[in-house]
């Protein structure tokens, strides 16, 4: 009898799927067990017809909201923000813009069927989302195979 397939832990770094003009985004796992959310960055750029926006992320299992980070001050029209989470962080805002945001330390575990989204009140059509992308730590599930990021590993050294 021989092996079958073998699913193995994998980083991922690139862009993630860009919404259409007015929408929010959504990051969620695709494949296998679930995914460790390292790293998201991406811009918010808002049009002239509303005046202010105030952007959430959240995470969800779309029922339950069980972590959520708020950006520090509204967006206001024709304002272009580059957002940047990672774990760690001091949330604030640069001198240059740049709006940084803290993720759980070790990073944000999304299981299946639980997402990273923004929720973007008073967004408008004309509104974009761009440049999203980030790292992300894939991990295997299936019959043979376990794995969850935030359990305990016993160690013991052997001499």
């Amino acid at each position: 009898m021989g092996l079958g397939p073998m699913q193995v832990p994998r980083w991922i770094q690139g862009p993630f799927p860009t919404p259409a003009a007015g929408a929010d985004f959504t990051i969620k796992p695709v494949g296998q067990g679930g995914i460790l959310v390292k790293t998201v960055r991406f811009t918010f750029t808002a049009d002239a017809v509303v005046g202010n926006r105030s952007i959430r992320l959240l995470a969800t299992d779309g029922t339950t909201v069980w972590w959520e980070t708020d950006l520090p001050a509204l967006v206001a029209a024709l304002g272009v923000v580059p957002v940047s989470l990672f774990d760690g962080a001091t949330p604030g805002v640069a001198a240059s813009g740049l709006v940084t945001l803290a993720l759980p330390l070790g990073g944000l575990w999304l299981p299946q069927g639980h997402s990273l989204v923004s929720l973007t009140a008073g967004i408008d059509p004309g509104d974009t989302y761009s440049g999203l992308a980030g790292l992300v730590y894939e991990l295997p599930s299936g019959p043979y195979v376990r794995m969850d990021p935030t359990s305990l590993v016993y160690l013991e050294a052997q001499e």
